[in-house]
């Protein structure tokens, strides 16, 4: 099986916002790794969406560097 080349997009297209929510972080407000890894210890679908997040937060601060 092929891998999708926009597997990030396709991971956060329905998912915007959800863990933001459960956490009470504010609108508008940055969710910080520490904040996602802390989420991607609990268990089911906010853990899942936790280790996404901090995976998402990891790359972008990669990219913003120039590596």
């Amino acid at each position: 099986m092929a891998k999708k080349k926009k597997w990030m997009q396709e991971a956060f297209k329905n998912a915007r916002g959800q863990l933001r929510k459960k956490l009470g972080i504010k609108k508008g407000e940055s969710m910080t790794v520490a904040e996602a890894k802390a989420a991607g210890k609990k268990k089911g679908k906010i853990g899942k969406q936790g280790r996404l997040a901090a995976t998402a937060i990891k790359i972008s601060k990669r990219r913003k560097r120039g590596k």
